[in-house]
């Protein structure tokens, strides 16, 4: 018997799948209705790898005959993970409990739907085998015990039932390992109905948003508290809201300190159509690089590089709002990019973080690090 049936290059396109439209699930469902619905998708998806991963490991071939019911409840339990796993997954996209396999019985042929029995079969296998409360997968009033489970070869297993009515015969429950898998596989298969909802979910709201124009204003700050705006109801916490806050930041500074203007309006002169750019895109709803960031790179830059754990340390005094730890380090920092006539003379740790960041950006460029990308 084949135990290597789940294919796994369809697990990895629904995994490729999330991945390539997680800002649109993030937004959709990271909080739907008060409820953290992604979390249940993504809870899913790794439960499925598991069983994807693990079932050819499970020995049901065992010649020791208790290892081998244990095995049998390990594959049912594997079978039962996976199938709930893909049910979960449908009802969070469609908010609707009625997967399409709900009510299919084609598998095991019997009056109820495969979903049902196999829950039936569940439990006399192994998962309350002394505590059932039916014999065929319809409820009863008597109640019914299980014998552990024995194979015929082939894949074939069984259990004996014993009721607790004295009158009522033992009866023996059989079930065909191939019909276990054909059940397993039809719901494992439909990863590829929800690979193809996430898509048109992804696309329509792509298209929805795309259609509704984004404000333009004339002053940098302006358009930039627009465009975070937008960022936020399109791409939640993602998309470029890094750039953004860092271009208010920019060109928000209090400006509070005596330097050249000629070097700080270069600078945001050059920096500008970053702003254009992070507009065009959101109003097309595509995030790609940027041809321009506001944030030099000077690590390449000889008369810069070799000074380049000094600046890195200031950065992140800038941007960490937990590099307290450190600040006793910073002004040794600054004093040593003073006295390597990097940073003007009036520069201390008390300067405000705006400031301070512009005029090293600023500084940065002015001395060859690049804002261009590539």
């Amino acid at each position: 018997m084949k135990m290597n049936f789940l294919e796994p290059y369809l697990l990895e396109d629904f995994k490729q799948v999330i991945s390539d439209n997680e800002d649109f699930l993030i937004l959709e469902y990271g909080n739907n209705n008060g409820k953290n619905k992604l979390n249940c998708v993504f809870s899913a998806r790794d439960w499925i790898q598991v069983v994807v991963n693990s079932i050819p490991s499970i020995d049901l071939k065992h010649k020791n005959p208790d290892v081998l019911s244990l095995n049998m409840v390990q594959f049912i339990g594997a079978i039962d993970l996976l199938v709930e796993s893909v049910q979960q997954i449908h009802r969070v996209l469609n908010n609707d409990k009625n997967y399409p396999l709900l009510k299919d019985n084609t598998t095991f042929r019997k009056s109820i739907s495969d979903d049902d029995y196999f829950s039936h079969i569940r439990a006399a296998f192994g998962t309350h085998p002394v505590n059932l409360v039916s014999k065929n997968g319809i409820k009863s009033k008597k109640r019914y015990f299980a014998s552990w489970s024995s194979s015929s070869g082939n894949g074939i297993f069984s259990v004996h039932l014993y009721s607790n009515d004295p009158n009522e015969k033992d009866e023996e429950l059989t079930i065909d390992c191939k019909d276990l898998i054909s059940y397993c596989q039809k719901r494992y298969e439909h990863l590829t109905g929800l690979i193809n909802i996430i898509i048109k979910q992804a696309t329509q709201f792509k298209s929805e948003q795309s259609k509704i124009l984004i404000t333009k204003k004339e002053t940098p700050l302006e358009q930039l508290y627009i465009l975070r705006a937008e960022n936020k109801k399109r791409f939640g916490d993602d998309g470029y809201k890094c750039e953004i806050e860092e271009l208010i930041e920019l060109y928000g500074a209090p400006k509070n300190f005596n330097f050249p203007n000629v070097i700080i309006n270069n600078y945001l002169d050059q920096i500008r159509p970053c702003i254009d750019e992070i507009f065009e895109n959101l109003q097309s709803m595509c995030i790609v690089d940027l041809m321009i960031y506001p944030s030099p790179r000077y690590n390449y830059t000889p008369n810069l590089s070799k000074h380049s754990y000094y600046i890195q340390k200031i950065y992140e005094h800038i941007i960490r709002s937990d590099y307290w730890h450190q600040r006793d380090m910073i002004p040794s920092y600054i004093e040593v990019l003073k006295e390597n006539d990097i940073l003007p003379d009036f520069v201390t740790i008390d300067l405000d973080k705006r400031d301070l960041r512009l005029i090293l950006n600023a500084i940065l460029y002015n001395e060859g690090a690049k804002i261009a990308n590539g």
